[in-house]
């Protein structure tokens, strides 16, 4: 396995901050999840999922640890959340990240710049 560098940006206090709270929330929403506790699981991973999407937003290409953590946490709200609608949309965010992880590594290993990579967030 290779082993792929932290991708640092300017700001990179900000998102050691994101990515802290990143993780700091799915720890707690795995301990609720293994409590039963589901209603505190879906908070604690909705919480975890806004810094995850500011990663995914600002830097892309940071590090594949956030495509891992990224997939589990839309899994789980398919499992804890009761509405279709809101399960088929955390099924296509948990598949979309699946690539987005593989480019991810692809420009982390090459050091191209998230900067000039395309828009992968937005729906054509």
């Amino acid at each position: 396995m290779i082993a792929v560098p932290w991708n640092w940006k300017t700001d990179k206090k900000e998102e050691q901050n994101h990515l802290v709270l990143m993780q700091d929330h799915y720890i707690v929403a795995h301990h609720y999840y293994q409590q039963h506790e589901s209603e505190q699981t879906q908070i604690s991973f909705k919480q975890a999922e806004q810094h995850l999407e500011w990663l995914l937003i600002h830097n892309p290409a940071f590090n594949p640890l956030i495509y891992r953590i990224g997939k589990e946490i839309y899994q789980r709200m398919i499992i804890l959340i009761k509405d279709p609608g809101q399960q088929v949309y955390y099924m296509v965010k948990s598949t979309s990240l699946a690539g987005m992880s593989s480019l991810s590594r692809i420009y982390a290993c090459l050091r191209v710049d998230s900067g000039n990579l395309p828009d992968l967030m937005s729906v054509s």
